[in-house]
């Protein structure tokens, strides 16, 4: 679907799956499947087709799940010696990038020194053959730069999860003044950040900025609306457009 004049086009997959219907942010540029978006085609583009282009797939809001070429990652992989940990704060760390140190000291804390670092090597083992990666490819998903562990250091857009692709498109629509822009970024919040994981200090500050980004989101498409001369409940308060700053909402929103 596209964006109004000067803010798009926005174009996003669609798809319905598990009874339930899911949508992914693909980009400004059209794509190559672009017949399947016009009038006469499908209605949609599939899920397969959208899945297929990126290498990894990840689902934070809402659950959690992982795929890889397109074929789900089986639950029990992340269950296994911490390979789930290691790889969700890899998901909620900034860049998505993890000092070796760090990893060590949130995995094992009172663990000697020597034995960490041991530990660490097989366990980024475990977690690249979880994530199907080939051994010494430049295709691997988890890299080792230095001393920090790098997740999928080649995959330039947000596209493949599902939190980042919420955050561009809240963010892009915020920076505009379309109501269907705002609505469809709405719907790709499907709910909590990794919410299996609700006392996690690790996931904490990522699950309030999209929370908050929501309720920034929410505003905008309000104020969008009066401007715009849409109905009014008589029982609702008026909601006064302002700049939503991160730290306008951190007030407003404790």
């Amino acid at each position: 679907m596209g964006g109004g004049p000067g803010h798009g086009p926005y174009w996003y997959a669609q798809w319905r799956a598990d009874g339930r219907s899911h949508t992914r942010y693909l980009g400004k540029a059209p794509p190559a499947e672009r017949a399947a978006l016009t009038p006469g085609g499908p209605a949609t583009l599939s899920q397969a087709t959208a899945s297929e282009r990126l290498p990894l797939r990840v689902r934070t809001l809402g659950g959690f799940a992982v795929w890889r070429a397109g074929r789900e990652i089986p639950v029990r992989a992340w269950e296994q010696r911490r390979i789930g940990e290691l790889f969700k704060w890899l998901l909620a760390s900034p860049g998505h990038r993890l000092a070796r140190e760090q990893a060590m000291e949130l995995l094992w804390p009172e663990a000697p020194p020597a034995n960490n670092d041991a530990n660490l090597r097989v366990l980024i083992h475990r977690l690249r053959k979880a994530l199907g990666d080939p051994p010494e490819s430049e295709e691997a998903i988890l890299r080792l730069d230095g001393e920090w562990l790098v997740l999928a250091p080649n995959l330039a857009s947000e596209q493949w999860l599902d939190a980042d692709t919420f955050l561009l498109a809240a963010r892009s629509a915020q920076a505009g003044n379309d109501m269907a822009a705002c609505r469809t970024a709405l719907a790709l919040y499907t709910g909590d950040f990794l919410p299996g994981d609700p006392y996690g200090e690790w996931a904490l500050a990522v699950r309030d900025r999209l929370r908050q980004e929501r309720v920034g989101l929410l505003l905008h498409l309000a104020c969008l609306c009066q401007r715009a001369g849409g109905p009014r409940r008589r029982s609702a308060p008026c909601i006064r457009c302002w700049p939503m700053t991160a730290a306008t909402r951190r007030r407003r929103f404790p």
